[in-house]
C-alpha cells in the first residue's frame, strides 16, 4: 500500500520512509501491523521503544 502511494506521486522509500525497505529488521525491537477491513489493507501502525515500558508513536499510514 505505500509503496503504491510512493509510486503514485513518483517518490521512492527516503528518510523516514527508508524503514519501509525492511520493516522486520526496523521494527523488531518495537512493533508492527498492517490493518485490514473486510479483507482490504487499510492502513499501518509501527511503534518504537523509546523507555522501560514507553512506545513511541513511529509510523500511521491509512489507506482512506
Amino acid at each position: 500500500m505505500i509503496f503504491g502511494v510512493l509510486r503514485g506521486y513518483n517518490l521512492v522509500p527516503a528518510g523516514k520512509d527508508a524503514n519501509l525497505v525492511n520493516l522486520e529488521q526496523f521494527y523488531r525491537p518495537g512493533w508492527f501491523t498492517v490493518l485490514e477491513w473486510e479483507g482490504q489493507i487499510v492502513g499501518s501502525v509501527g511503534l518504537l521503544p523509546v523507555a522501560e515500558g514507553v512506545m513511541e508513536l513511529d509510523l500511521m499510514k491509512t489507506n482512506t
